[in-house]
């Protein structure tokens, strides 16, 4: 929870709870528990679910010190009372609640778009509408997207030198690569996506990754992704140019 949420939480409804203490005599407490629901808002939309609880208790007390009677006492002498400061907790934690479930359905909208628009390049390469220039640029942005690389570049054959291959299932060594140490010193950041059709090979993308390369786990699904999306630029670089 950011320091926002924290403060809000923590300070937000005491504090508001105290500058309304002129208007005691001329507010309803229900009506005072009304504004303090708002402060328990705020913090619950700052600090998700910790924050609308954190401030659902604060408020609650903030609300029995200062507007149920004997006031500046933490006893309750009214029944009514009572509900008004259980209910304020019970927003808090509802609040908190909801605000967590529309971050969550956000996240997921987000990364349904993000699929789609996937699935749209994979699905515009495989057509091969386009020029070889532009479908290779749109395959490297996908890959930079997909494992927030620090660079990414595309190379036709024949290659200088060999390095970790990003395959199916597992990124492979090449058995014989003494040349890799001149393009990448040790510990490598480098992997290379061959770009087939059939067996030829129509090139390869170079991912730079920001850490060494030795020992970090790829998403399943990014993997498979960058294959797919690999193999279909294979097959719409070897159709012949549209006439």
């Amino acid at each position: 929870m950011s320091w926002a949420g924290w403060a809000t939480a923590v300070v937000g409804a005491p504090l508001v709870a105290a500058l309304l203490i002129p208007l005691r005599g001329e507010m309803l407490a229900a009506d005072v528990a009304l504004v303090l629901v708002l402060v328990v808002l705020v913090a619950a939309i700052l600090g998700g679910r910790t924050g609308g609880i954190v401030a659902a208790f604060t408020a609650a007390v903030a609300f029995d010190y200062f507007y149920t009677r004997p006031y500046y006492s933490l006893r309750i002498d009214t029944r009514d009372d009572i509900v008004t400061t259980l209910l304020l907790l019970g927003v808090g934690v509802v609040a908190g609640e909801l605000v967590l479930r529309a971050r969550r359905s956000r996240r997921v909208a987000a990364t349904s778009r993000r699929e789609m628009q996937r699935m749209r390049r994979i699905a515009e390469v495989g057509a091969g509408g386009e020029p070889p220039g532009r479908l290779i640029e749109e395959v490297r942005q996908e890959l930079c997207t997909l494992f927030e690389l620090e660079n990414c570049w595309f190379e036709p054959p024949p290659f200088p030198t060999t390095m970790p291959r990003l395959r199916h299932g597992r990124v492979m060594i090449p058995s014989q690569d003494p040349e890799s140490a001149a393009l990448d010193p040790t510990p490598s950041r480098l992997v290379e996506l061959p770009v087939f059709s059939g067996n030829v090979a129509r090139g390869r993308f170079v991912l730079e990754f920001a850490q060494p390369t030795t020992g970090i786990s790829l998403p399943a699904d990014a993997r498979a992704t960058a294959v797919a999306l690999a193999d279909q630029l294979g097959v719409a670089l070897a159709k012949p140019p549209a006439a």
